[in-house]
């Protein structure tokens, strides 16, 4: 899928990750929301130390059609609404834990690394299970959004801009002129077998001297199915993976940055 060299995966001085999501799948349940939502907020209170927790809402817009007896033809809007899924997060909303009938999305606003993270979801997991009756997953997503604001130094050309030079060849090769680019953007979705990766890259003007990067990175893998002892051994090899095409992405300046004291 990718011919990059293999990083060992260490911990960065410092990083610029914005959201981090681990999504975990599993086969459609048929839910009862209501009295779940009970358990769901016990145990989020309780056993997650998480604040707020609540249904979610989906709505459905259509338009019935009717004929009057006059003949002429109405169109009446009809919105329908139901419960499809329940989401508890803590007091400064950094981290969350969102639940439907196909899956349980762990998110967090404050990464402080993968075994951080994985620790809660753990935790999360330990109480959840039981509660939706679930020992088998069918999909393991691990997801990281960086934004970098850097300075458009001429010195540095437009690596400055912290993006590896092959995703934006026609600015490195000059045929656009880096100064008139107001916004640059790439997106590949690579797919091997059950895994698939994409990256996901912007860079935009914020003025006239600075640029703001944004690395939108994705590693996924189906499976049939699962078990709940292997998932944590598998969204570690994805991390890895996901942490090589991360290093492989950035610019040396942006990779010196992360390591500097």
């Amino acid at each position: 899928m990718l011919n990059i060299s293999s990083v060992t995966r260490r911990n960065f001085k410092r990083h610029f990750i914005s959201n981090a999501f681990i999504e975990l799948r599993f086969a459609p349940h048929i839910i009862d929301w209501n009295s779940l939502e009970t358990e769901f907020k016990k145990i989020s209170s309780q056993n997650l130390q998480l604040e707020v927790a609540r249904k979610t809402i989906s709505a459905e817009l259509r338009f019935e059609t009717k004929i009057e007896s006059s003949g002429k033809t109405t169109h009446a809007p009809i919105t329908n609404t139901k419960t499809d899924g329940l989401v508890a997060q803590n007091k400064e909303n950094t981290f969350s834990i969102q639940v439907k009938n196909d899956r349980i999305i762990f998110s967090t606003q404050r990464y402080s690394g993968f075994v951080d993270l994985w620790e809660k979801i753990e935790h999360a997991l330990s109480a959840l299970t039981p509660l939706l009756k679930l020992d088998k997953f069918n999909w393991i997503g691990i997801r990281k959004i960086n934004e970098i604001a850097v300075t458009n130094d001429a010195s540095l050309g437009y690596t400055g801009a912290g993006m590896n030079k092959q995703i934006f060849t026609p600015i490195n090769d000059g045929v656009f002129k880096p100064e008139s680019v107001s916004l640059g953007y790439n997106r590949y979705e690579l797919t091997e077998g059950n895994t698939r990766c994409i990256i996901d890259s912007t860079v935009r003007k914020s003025t006239d001297k600075s640029y703001l990067l944004k690395l939108d990175l994705d590693f996924n893998q189906k499976f049939d199915p699962l078990a709940l002892s292997s998932v944590k051994a598998v969204a570690s090899e994805l991390n890895t993976r996901l942490f090589e095409v991360f290093v492989w992405s950035i610019s040396d300046d942006v990779l010196k940055a992360l390591e500097a004291e």
